[in-house]
């Protein structure tokens, strides 16, 4: 996860934050985030 975030931060130094490859790694991080979220709720 931390990974993720730092090639979040990279890329959107790079690209900015509208570009789509900063877009596409946002998605990523965001479906982790929710799949944790799913097993704090299910314990």
């Amino acid at each position: 996860m931390e990974q993720l975030k730092e090639k979040l931060n990279r890329y959107v130094a790079l690209y900015g934050p509208l570009d789509k490859r900063t877009l596409e790694v946002s998605r990523e991080v965001d479906k982790l985030i929710v799949e944790k979220m799913r097993e704090g709720k299910d314990k």
